[in-house]
């Protein structure tokens, strides 16, 4: 079960739908979470990976740092998505997206 304290700056909650938990929750799961945090995250990208949470998640992933989270969030999506490699070619973000500056 997530942690409910991803939810502090959210008005979801943790029975919320994942869909419906926005991007704070997001980035604080990758920032502070652990693997009990990502997993109804890994749930939802292997149930749809072309899907809103994969999307989100994809986006948020190549706007920070290239860390193990990075990685694991990487993998997971190229795997569901089909990509036979993912786990032997070199992680590397799905996109990269420039900074807001």
């Amino acid at each position: 079960m997530i942690d409910p304290l991803m939810f502090r700056n959210s008005a979801s909650s943790p029975a919320d739908p994942i869909e419906t938990w926005g991007a704070e929750v997001y980035n604080a799961v990758l920032d502070y979470g652990g693997i009990e945090d990502w997993r109804p995250f890994f749930t939802a990208i292997r149930a749809e990976p072309h899907g809103e949470v994969a999307c989100c998640m994809e986006r948020l992933v190549a706007r920070r740092p290239w860390d193990g989270v990075s990685a694991a969030f990487t993998v997971v999506t190229k795997k569901a998505r089909g990509d036979a490699d993912a786990f032997t070619q070199p992680w590397y973000p799905l996109q990269t997206v420039e900074p807001d500056i």
